[in-house]
């Protein structure tokens, strides 16, 4: 039986509806799937998409103006691609669709149209009235969550806290018991270089990272550190660690695509759905060239059909 999923293209100017395509046509996913796309139905049509491939729910919003004459963000943009992440969370939520795959979109589109919400993730959470989500990253041996979502660096120092630290490794656990670990091996980054060499460097090691590394110990979580990121990088692409946390955004994904030898799922974990996306944004300086790499987006709708 195939597992019925809603796909997202994205931004329309941006390289969604060519890589939801591409993926659509994978013998893969074609033979596991049962897809719904949700987007801009003209730039689904422009890049290949055909009848066979699914149903178009179209979002694509009312023009004001001229697009651009490059591709890049624009209030359309935003709408469009807000509209249909919007929708394919109402189907999922109702169980019209098992889990729902969204496309990159863009965050300053998103801005332009007024959108509060600085990516799918803040979205989701707040659309399904989650207390916490995660997060979370994953291909082949390697797993991933993050302690912050979107947080810039000047905002580090409050985002990165106590509880969050903790509320995000209990989310990774029950992730990985779910992935098949009996008691997940986790390690911690730190946030500072050398991990705060104690505390010359900052004193955040020492006052809420190991502070919430010993309550998870406590509560029986197989946890340890603070490590500097790159040294828990090198561990962990050994098989040291079943999966690492990390405090932000780019201590996970630089070590991520180095080291990964497959393309990467991200997963919002601790939504009452399943949501999965590649982990690349909208490239609008390749965007309508046929030069976008599609298998982010594949690996992402496969994943779906591997859960049922």
């Amino acid at each position: 039986m195939k597992t019925k999923i809603a796909v997202t293209a994205g931004d329309p100017l941006g390289i969604g509806p060519e890589i939801t395509v591409k993926a659509l046509k994978d013998a893969r996913v074609r033979e596991l799937c049962d897809v719904v796309v949700i987007g801009d139905k003209q730039a689904l049509l422009k890049n290949g998409f055909t009848p066979d491939l699914g149903a178009i729910f179209d979002t694509s919003a009312k023009l004001t103006g001229p697009l651009p004459d490059a591709p890049a963000p624009t209030v359309y943009g935003g709408l469009t691609s807000f509209n249909a992440v919007a929708m394919a969370a109402r189907f999922t939520s109702k169980g019209e669709v098992k889990a729902m795959v969204t496309a990159p979109v863009s965050k300053e589109s998103w801005a332009m149209a007024g959108v509060k919400y600085t990516g799918h993730t803040e979205f989701l959470k707040d659309f399904a009235k989650a207390e916490h989500v995660l997060m979370m990253f994953t291909t082949g041996k390697l797993n991933v969550g993050l302690v912050t979502e979107h947080s810039s660096i000047k905002n580090l120092s409050k985002d990165v806290n106590y509880k969050k630290i903790i509320h995000s490794a209990q989310l990774f656990n029950k992730a990985l018991v779910e992935k098949g670990f009996k008691k997940p091996c986790i390690g911690v980054a730190a946030v500072n270089p050398h991990a705060g060499d104690g505390g010359k460097l900052g004193t955040e090691e020492l006052e809420i990272i190991k502070p919430a590394v010993s309550v998870l110990k406590k509560e029986g979580l197989n946890v340890s550190g603070p490590f500097p990121v790159d040294s828990l990088w090198t561990k962990h692409a050994k098989g040291l660690f079943d999966g690492i946390i990390c405090m932000y955004h780019d201590q996970a994904m630089i070590g991520l695509k180095l080291v990964a030898d497959a393309p990467v799922v991200h997963i919002t974990y601790g939504l009452p759905f399943l949501r999965t996306s590649p982990t690349h944004g909208t490239a609008f300086d390749i965007a309508g060239r046929n030069k976008a790499d599609h298998s982010g987006m594949t690996a992402a709708i496969l994943y779906t059909a591997e859960k049922r």
